[in-house]
């Protein structure tokens, strides 16, 4: 096991190879970073509480993010969001896992405790996952397409892409590696 103490910043990339896997705190949030696993530090509104967006490549996290003690008083909401290819995970206070696997385009999100708000990137699709709950967000759900004058609509289903569930046992084991 090897400690680097180092500060991140905007723009920071932290990437994780085989057999390795990245333990960060922030003020607020410790996130752990599984092997294969690559993020990057993208935005920064709150200076010494830690990031407020942090983008996946590819790869899997589990982060627990406690609300900083103004924001509790104030009742506001943390403004952390972590990003994937296929989704925006807005965080609330909460103990969640997220995973992104760039070869199915598939971002897996569960929520361990607290609640955290998903939102598919290509559709704006929104659901809130609560605790004991998963769902997965796949980069194939797209907006409907506008129709050209003259050609008929094509029927159009009011169901949701996004479904959420209980966390299923290949989920759980991802979270324990």
């Amino acid at each position: 096991l090897t400690k680097v103490p180092y500060d991140l910043a905007c723009g920071d990339v932290i990437v994780t190879g085989p057999k390795s896997a990245a333990k960060i705190r922030f003020r607020q949030t410790l996130m752990t970073m599984s092997s294969y696993s690559r993020i990057e530090i993208k935005d920064e509104v709150m200076k010494n509480e830690g990031p407020s967006l942090i983008e996946v490549s590819y790869g899997k996290l589990r982060s627990f993010f406690s609300k900083p003690k103004q924001l509790e008083k104030k009742g506001a909401q943390t403004g952390l969001r972590v990003k994937t290819p296929t989704a925006v995970a807005g965080v609330r206070g909460t103990d969640f896992y997220m995973g992104f696997d760039p070869n199915s385009n598939t971002t897996t999100q569960a929520t361990l405790k607290g609640a955290v708000e998903v939102e598919q990137v290509n559709t704006g699709e929104k659901v809130e996952v609560v605790e004991g709950q998963q769902v997965v967000v796949k980069e194939n759900a797209k907006a409907p397409e506008s129709v050209t004058a003259g050609a008929s609509p094509a029927p159009t289903h009011a169901t949701s892409s996004l479904v959420v569930g209980p966390i299923v046992s290949e989920t759980v084991e991802q979270i324990r590696n």
